[in-house]
């Protein structure tokens, strides 16, 4: 949902904004879970099943909420979304691949 202009700046009254806006702020409680339960997975003893298992959740919400992100977003920022989308993608598989190492 990629924009050419500002019509869905934060600040509009347009319903597809609202909507957008209202996805960002439930999905920001839910990420804050989603941190709580990686951070309690680190616990020792750690698990690496429980650690991939919450680290992968909590990158699935981040990614979901980057591109709930672009909804508000103009072309030239799309390269940055981009960037925050490989770079969660990178964390979680050097999460991954520990886990099957171990």
């Amino acid at each position: 949902m990629l924009r050419k202009d500002t019509s869905l700046s934060p600040n509009s009254n347009n319903p597809e904004c609202i909507g957008l806006m209202d996805d960002i702020a439930e999905g920001t409680s839910q990420i804050s879970a989603l941190a709580d339960d990686l951070a309690n997975a680190l616990d020792i003893p750690m698990n690496m099943r429980e650690v991939a298992s919450a680290a992968s959740n909590l990158v699935l919400k981040a990614s979901e909420m980057v591109e709930s992100a672009k909804g508000f977003s103009v072309e030239r920022d799309v390269e940055w979304f981009t960037t925050c989308r490989k770079q969660l993608d990178d964390t979680l598989e050097s999460v991954l691949e520990r886990r099957v190492t171990r």
